[in-house]
């Protein structure tokens, strides 16, 4: 699948922006499981889960 290098670049950040959020939230000692993050984010579990464990 090719993928030009401008929509590649924006989906590296924004999974890098949801990488953030989630450390974060861990640093802050809150420790979220993937549902609550989905729904914070407005992303869906799965989405959460393939940016943890790829």
């Amino acid at each position: 699948m090719l993928v030009s290098k401008a929509r590649f670049a924006t989906f590296n950040r924004a999974r890098f922006a949801r990488l953030y959020y989630i450390d974060q939230q861990i640093r802050a000692g809150k420790y979220p499981n993937a549902p609550k993050l989905a729904k914070e984010l407005e992303i869906k579990p799965r989405t959460v889960e393939r940016d943890l464990w790829p």
